[in-house]
C-alpha cells in the first residue's frame, strides 16, 4: 500500500481513491518510471481533487465509480432517445402507410420473378447488405431464396468504376445493367443527399423500377427521386439508421410471410 499526502503518482494502474487530502492506491511502491516513490513526485492532486469536488460534487469516491455512473446515464439517455423516436414512428399514419405500400410492391415484384436491389454508403451500405441477406437467405424460417442484392459487394467493380468514371456512378451503372421494369431499388442515406444513390434512383426511374428512399427527417434531394419516401423524423444519424433497420427487418418478415405462409 502506498500513501502520498498532497501529491500524485502512478503505481500499478489500480484505482486511485480520493479521500480528503490524500491519494491512496494499492500496488508496487514505484512510480511510472519504475523508481521507488519519493517525496518529490509531481503535485497535481490539488487540481484533480478540485475538479471532482467542484465539477462532479463527489467526495470520498473512486473516480472509476464516477465514470461508471456517467456511462450508465449515457446508455439510459440513448435508449430513451431511441424509444422516443420509435414511438413517434408508431404514431405516424403516413410513414406506416408508406411502409405497407413498399412491402406490397416487393411482394408483387417477387411474384413476377423480379428482384430487390439495395444501395447506400458507409453504415447505410452495411445496412443495405444486411437487409439484402434477409431476403436472399432467410428471415425466420426455411423457404426458397429471393433475388436480393446490395450493389456495393463487388469491390473490384466498385474500385474500377470509381477510378475510371466516378464514385457517383458506381450504383447507377449497376442498376442499368441489373435492373428491369418492375424490380425494386431501395436507397439508404441518412442525409438524403448521397450523389451515387440519387443517380441510381434516377436510372431506376428511367427503367421503370419501383424506387424507395430511406432517409432522415428532410429527405434531402432523394425525396424528389423516389416513388416512396421513408423519412425518419430525426437528424441523429445513429438513431435514423436504427429505425432503417427496424423498418427493413419488418418488411423482410412481412414479405417472407406473404410469399411463403406457414401452414
Amino acid at each position: 500500500m502506498v500513501t502520498i499526502s498532497g501529491h500524485w503518482t502512478i503505481t500499478s494502474g489500480r484505482p486511485v481513491i480520493i479521500s480528503g487530502h490524500r491519494a491512496t492506491t494499492a500496488g508496487a511502491r514505484r512510480n511510472v518510471s519504475g523508481y521507488p516513490v519519493t517525496s518529490s513526485v509531481p503535485q497535481t492532486i490539488t487540481s484533480l481533487r478540485g475538479l471532482i469536488q467542484t465539477s462532479l460534487q463527489i467526495k470520498n469516491c473512486c473516480i472509476f465509480d464516477v465514470l461508471k455512473r456517467y456511462m450508465i446515464e449515457q446508455i439510459k439517455s440513448k435508449l430513451q432517445t431511441s424509444i422516443n423516436l420509435k414511438t413517434t414512428l408508431l404514431s405516424s399514419k403516413e410513414i406506416l402507410g408508406t411502409i405497407e405500400k413498399i412491402t406490397q410492391e416487393i411482394v408483387a415484384c417477387y411474384k413476377h420473378d423480379g428482384k430487390v436491389l439495395w444501395c447506400g454508403n458507409g453504415g447505410s451500405a452495411a445496412d443495405a447488405q444486411h437487409l439484402a441477406a434477409e431476403l436472399s437467405g432467410r428471415y425466420y424460417y426455411d423457404r426458397p431464396p429471393l433475388f436480393s442484392e446490395a450493389l456495393h459487394v463487388n469491390t473490384s467493380y466498385i474500385t474500377a468504376v470509381a477510378n475510371d468514371y466516378s464514385y457517383d456512378e458506381i450504383y447507377a451503372r449497376l442498376v442499368r445493367a441489373m435492373g428491369r421494369k418492375g424490380d425494386v431499388l431501395i436507397g439508404l442515406s441518412t442525409s438524403g443527399n448521397s450523389a451515387n444513390v440519387i443517380k441510381a434512383l434516377n436510372v431506376a426511374n428511367e427503367i421503370g423500377m419501383v424506387t424507395v428512399a430511406f432517409t432522415g427527417e428532410t429527405g434531402g434531394k432523394m425525396k424528389d427521386a423516389c416513388k416512396y419516401l421513408v423519412n425518419i423524423p430525426s437528424k441523429d444519424t445513429p438513431r435514423i439508421q436504427e429505425c432503417h433497420m427496424l423498418i427493413g427487418h419488418t418488411m423482410c418478415e412481412l414479405v417472407e410471410a406473404a410469399l411463403f405462409p406457414q401452414k
